[in-house]
């Protein structure tokens, strides 16, 4: 499980963070608490991480860092 290279993000912009795993029974996002697959996130420099337990009880970990893109000045 995997949520991707390390992103970054525009200034104000937003994108959504998606841990989807088909045997997952439950997801925990931090910081943040969330509980469902995904998350949405703002451009604030952060790392994000989640943690999916499976129907085994295995659980998984990954994390994902966003950068903010400050617009160029004119």
């Amino acid at each position: 499980m995997n949520l991707g290279d390390d992103i970054e993000v525009c200034e104000s912009d937003s994108i959504v963070l998606n841990a989807w795993h088909k045997d997952a029974v439950s997801y925990d996002w931090s910081p943040g608490g969330a509980i469902s697959d995904t998350l949405k996130v703002g451009s604030e420099s952060k790392t994000y991480s989640v943690t999916i337990v499976d129907f085994s009880g295995c659980e998984f970990t990954t994390s994902r860092t966003i950068y903010e893109d400050s617009p160029p000045l004119v």
